[in-house]
Formats: structure tokens, C-alpha cells, sequence
């Protein structure tokens, strides 16, 4: 008696779709978030270790501050690589996730209204983030930091796509 294969986790997630990327400005977004906050914490371990050990203490501060932010920008580049999306005749999917991965599929006839949102610095870089509203607030769909060329003809890609379908039908 044979058994059948287990499925591994990539089999749930791999719809045979091509994923487009979001924009590589999100890379840059993202690093100095994440940046802004971890530079108080790593120059208070700078202070700290240079008062308890002088000059070495001082190096060390320095070599785990490094690390920290290497380890950010790590972070960082494969969140970027995680994220994608596809629009297909019914259907918006997004993926996206490093630890914990995520695959959104949101029917596009149950869309009521699309939101693009820009903040100063989205607007600096030439980005804006799109959310999908669907009547179920968990089935909510964002596509984040989009270019604005990519975000306007997605836009019209869901209006088009689901004009005429509301409700589902």
C-alpha cells in the first residue's frame, strides 16, 4: 500500500500565478522605519557599554550596533521579497510574510470602494499604498507601496474588473 505524499507548506500557497512586486522604494520606507526605531535602544547600549568599559566597551557597542542594523537591512530585503500580487478575472491575491506567511484572496465583485493613500515621503519617492474594501472588514486587502503607475493601473484594473458585479454576481 503506497501513501500519498505529504504536501509541503509551499503547495498551499503556490497558485501557479505570477507575482508582480511592489516597488523597490518600499525597501528604503521600511529600512528607516525600522531604523528610527532601533537607534535610541542601540545608542543607549553604545552608552552603556563605553561607561562600564571604556574604549572596548565603546567597540563592542559599535560591533553590536552594526550587527543590529545589517540584521534590519536583512530583514527588510526579504519582507520587500515576500510581499506580491495578482489580479485575475475574479479574484485580487496577495502574498506576503516572512515568519508567518499570508495569502489574501478577495473576491473583486465583493469590492465596494478602493482607498489609495500617500504619505510626504510616499509622495517624495513616487508610491502609494492600496486598500480593497469589501463589506467583511476581515477580508480587507492592502497592496502596499505600490509605484504610482503600477497603483493607477490597478485601480482601474479592480474598477473595470468589478463594475457590473456587485454583490458577488
Amino acid at each position: 500500500m503506497t501513501s500519498d505524499p505529504k504536501p509541503t507548506s509551499d503547495a498551499v500557497f503556490d497558485l501557479g500565478v505570477e507575482w508582480k512586486p511592489i516597488a523597490r522604494q518600499a525597501r528604503l520606507v521600511w529600512t528607516l522605519g525600522a531604523t528610527a526605531i532601533a537607534t535610541p535602544c542601540l545608542l543607549f547600549v553604545v552608552v552603556v557599554l563605553s561607561l562600564g568599559s571604556g574604549l572596548a566597551g565603546f567597540c563592542a557597542g559599535l560591533a553590536i550596533s552594526g550587527a543590529v542594523l545589517a540584521l534590519v537591512r536583512w530583514l527588510v530585503v526579504r519582507r520587500h521579497r515576500s510581499w506580491g500580487y495578482n489580479v485575475s478575472e475574479e479574484e485580487l491575491l496577495l502574498r506576503h510574510g516572512l515568519l508567518v506567511r499570508r495569502l489574501t484572496i478577495v473576491p473583486i465583485g465583493r469590492m465596494q470602494f478602493l482607498d489609495i493613500r500617500q504619505g510626504p515621503l510616499d509622495r517624495r519617492l513616487g508610491v502609494a499604498n492600496l486598500q480593497l474594501h469589501t463589506a467583511a472588514a476581515a477580508s480587507d486587502a492592502r497592496v502596499p507601496m505600490l509605484v504610482l503607475d503600477d497603483a493607477a493601473h490597478l485601480r482601474d484594473e479592480l474598477i473595470r474588473r468589478g463594475a457590473g458585479r456587485s454583490g458577488g454576481t
